[in-house]
């Protein structure tokens, strides 16, 4: 119902050119198969001309992407795995696999970034300093709008959210998603002029 109520809503809009859907699936199980497929075979029922695909985040893993026209990973590199100096390599790991498994199909970074607190504007570039976030985030979009092989990014994310409050604050201080360009008040971090920056350099 809910996949056929956003088709329904969004088929005429021109903005609209990919039908995403479960978002971090369990992908990587062979029991997900026959649920990934009915929703690919329903969206390219509904509508033919647009192309099919879902935020992986089990990535090479993934058992499902006969059934896409574009693969989306969903990684963190230098936030959740690895440290900054290996967020280039961990992509370019990504887009090489996508090259040599699923040459036919395009390649979107349909989820990456950091975390940074609004106003923490550290000497160093320590983690959860804007420092830190602008960093990430630029080595991101750097590699999205320099490699030709990336189809396009959705950088995680425009502003910080408040999320549930976790047990272990040390993920989410305050219980606030930290991820955000702009701040909750919609105040630009250091992160949203380095982005800018290599958008306007595309």
């Amino acid at each position: 119902y809910s996949l056929n109520s956003m088709i329904s809503s969004s088929i005429n809009n021109p903005s609209v050119v990919l039908w995403g859907f479960f978002n971090e699936g369990d992908s990587s199980d062979p029991r997900s198969t026959p649920a990934y497929t009915a929703m690919a075979e329903t969206i390219r029922s509904r509508d033919p001309t647009r192309l099919v695909t879902w935020a992986s985040n089990r990535k090479e893993s993934d058992l499902n992407f006969h059934l896409a026209d574009v693969i989306s990973f969903n990684d963190y590199p230098g936030w959740y795995s690895g440290g900054s100096d290996q967020i280039v390599e961990i992509w370019k790991s990504h887009v090489e696999w996508v090259d040599v498994h699923w040459p036919s199909k395009g390649f979107i970074m349909s989820e990456c970034g950091a975390g940074g607190i609004f106003g923490w504007l550290n000497g160093t570039d320590v983690r959860w300093s804007e420092q830190y976030q602008s960093l990430v985030d630029g080595l991101d979009a750097g590699f999205a709008v320099n490699n030709t092989n990336v189809g396009g990014i959705s950088l995680w994310q425009f502003c910080d959210i408040k999320v549930d409050q976790p047990v272990d604050s040390k993920s989410r201080p305050g219980g606030m998603n930290n991820k955000g360009v702009v701040s909750w008040s919609r105040v630009k971090k250091l992160s949203a002029n380095v982005v800018a920056k290599e958008y306007k350099g595309f």
